[in-house]
């Protein structure tokens, strides 16, 4: 069969490839064919700077000769074993490797092939331990998520991601995944900016005790520990944006004396210098 025309390529494209966060009605193709390091190369031969590392799948170039030998070298054996209920030596050596590196406590590997997987699966870990635990608690369903957060475009992914664009659209059996904090984060009814401890007491920790007692919360991230939160957090309120640490990840000359390293801290927007501490345990 003789190679298909640069026209033909390009009308198969359109009509017959449906491309992800695409609109189609307004694609134009750009077909690229090979890359080299840090760039691609579309079929008319013209170079492209890589500058999402093709969505962050890449992040070492293109044709990298120790990963393509790695590769070549795992094909001459088996192209694929499904890790349904089967193994790989590949596949055991390199969850060794990741618990190795990973904090204590982190000692199992599930492996999925993307971030939206990835949190579909964290999602239905969640649900399946409250029902199949040894005391089940089949009520427990609801998940707690940041405002403004986009987690993938899977159903349940969507169903906490905090982006309206991508999660209006969903259907109402998921309705009761939504993020909670979504819909309090940016309120218009908040105080003063230097009350913000207290609003973020007053607000978001009803809704967090209350779902807890009625017994509906699957999964809800209370504190920002290490090692699941580094660096600042920003937050708009009311067209005020607040910069949210955690104590252990503040510069050791900027820590409040005698503050709990495990503490959530807000700068006070009208003095710089001021943290303001979030008790997300206080008991209200």
């Amino acid at each position: 069969m003789h190679s298909p025309s640069r026209d033909q390529i390009s009308l198969w494209d359109r009509t017959l490839v449906w491309h992800a966060f695409t609109q189609m009605a307004e694609y134009e193709p750009l077909i690229l064919d090979r890359g080299k390091g840090c760039y691609v190369f579309d079929i008319d031969g013209h170079r492209y700077l890589d500058a999402v590392s093709s969505l962050w799948c890449n992040v070492h170039g293109h044709r990298h000769p120790r990963i393509d030998a790695a590769i070549r070298a795992q094909l001459d054996r088996v192209a694929h074993v499904s890790n349904l209920g089967t193994s790989n030596p590949t596949t055991i050596l390199l969850a060794k490797r990741l618990v190795d590196l990973a904090p204590p406590g982190l000692e199992h590997v599930f492996f999925s092939d993307n971030g939206a997987t990835a949190v579909e699966v964290a999602l239905k870990m969640a649900f399946q331990y409250w029902q199949q635990r040894q005391n089940p608690k089949p009520e427990k369903t609801r998940y707690v998520a940041m405002g403004e957060a986009y987690h993938g475009d899977t159903l349940g992914a969507v169903s906490i991601s905090g982006v309206a664009r991508f999660h209006e659209l969903r259907p109402d059996e998921v309705s009761d995944a939504i993020d909670l904090i979504a819909k309090i984060l940016a309120p218009e009814d908040v105080p003063k900016r230097n009350a913000y401890s207290d609003w973020m007491r007053n607000k978001i920790l009803p809704v967090l005790e209350a779902n807890e007692r009625n017994g509906t919360m699957a999964a809800v991230r209370k504190k920002f520990q290490k090692p699941l939160y580094t660096g600042p957090l920003m937050v708009k309120i009311s067209g005020v944006t607040l910069e949210i640490r955690a104590v252990a990840d503040m510069p050791a000359n900027e820590r409040p004396q005698g503050a709990d390293l495990d503490a959530l801290m807000v700068r006070n927007p009208n003095d710089s210098r001021q943290w303001i501490a979030l008790d997300l345990n206080h008991e209200v």
